[in-house]
């Protein structure tokens, strides 16, 4: 995608990529396109997936639930966000989210800075390592 150039994109369309965890994203706005101001992506996840509790350090990250139920707990405290709602975490912020409704939601995340593929396997690696302590 051309640095500058307009960008229109369907439910569901765009590059796949993964999260730190493995799974699919799509990659509605990607660095470039943003003259690396942020990243957007569109996730699809069952209910019982999420994130673990884990921090970013160097980044804000935002959600918008387009469709579904989203638990996220921020700080030790739970909300739980269904489509329309946004959740901004800043940075150096423990949060965690869960798929919580009866069926599948859709999100956007926007990460900004936006997430480089050393800082998502360096966030896999923390999210791993905390798993292993809480078990």
């Amino acid at each position: 995608m051309a640095s500058g150039a307009a960008v229109i994109l369907p439910k569901g369309a765009g590059e796949v990529a993964p999260d730190p965890l493995g799974r699919a994203r799509h990659i509605k706005a990607s660095p470039d396109a943003t003259h690396d101001a942020y990243t957007l992506t569109e996730a699809t996840l069952p209910p019982g997936l999420g994130a673990p509790p884990h921090i970013h350090h160097e980044h804000e990250e935002a959600f918008y639930v387009l469709d579904g139920e989203v638990t996220f707990v921020v700080e030790g405290e739970g909300l739980v966000a269904t489509a329309g709602d946004f959740v901004l975490v800043p940075r150096g912020t423990t949060h965690a989210f869960d798929i919580s409704g009866d069926g599948d939601a859709t999100y956007l995340c926007i990460f900004s800075p936006p997430i480089t593929d050393k800082e998502r396997k360096s966030l896999a690696q923390q999210i791993e390592a905390m798993d292993r302590s809480q078990a």
